[in-house]
């Protein structure tokens, strides 16, 4: 199985509101809004963030925004699920604006990923960069869409 990632935009409004259990039902697989990153959280934090690729085992409480766009702004639960504020949606949003494949394509070796054991390894197969990048448009315009509408986002990691 492995540790996989959801995210999904909330209204302004439930962001302050909803409890661990609501966010987590929220984020359950095949639910309305959902976006499945599947096991390319870490690798997508990897091409897009540089203070991930400077911090082996990354885990909540990033500081940088590129990296926050994975782990959210305010962890719950142990760090299994995350919440970030509209507020911070929007910066997030900004920073992942001008990334383009091409540019996160970049930070793609292969070698030091597995080295650097970003999950979930096998970074040798011929698909893994395309797995990555289709991952990294749905959360890209996850975050865009969210900013636009003045949305918070949640995300599971399960």
């Amino acid at each position: 199985m492995g540790l996989t990632m959801k995210v999904r935009r909330i209204d302004a409004a439930q962001f302050n509101t909803l409890e661990p259990r609501q966010i987590s039902d929220l984020l359950r697989y095949g639910q309305p809004g959902v976006v499945d990153l599947d096991k390319a959280w870490d690798g997508i934090a990897w091409l897009i963030s540089e203070e991930r690729r400077e911090r082996p085992y990354m885990m909540p409480d990033p500081d940088a925004a590129e990296t926050q766009a994975i782990y959210g702004t305010d962890s719950l639960l142990g760090g299994t699920l995350f919440r970030t504020s509209p507020d911070k949606v929007k910066q997030i949003a900004a920073v992942l604006e001008p990334m383009s494949r091409e540019t996160i394509s970049l930070n793609f070796h292969p070698d030091l990923m597995s080295k650097n054991e970003v999950y979930p390894g096998s970074w040798d197969e011929e698909d893994s960069l395309e797995y990555l990048l289709e991952a990294f448009d749905r959360l890209r315009r996850v975050y865009l869409d969210a900013a636009k509408a003045g949305d918070a986002i949640i995300h599971k990691l399960d």
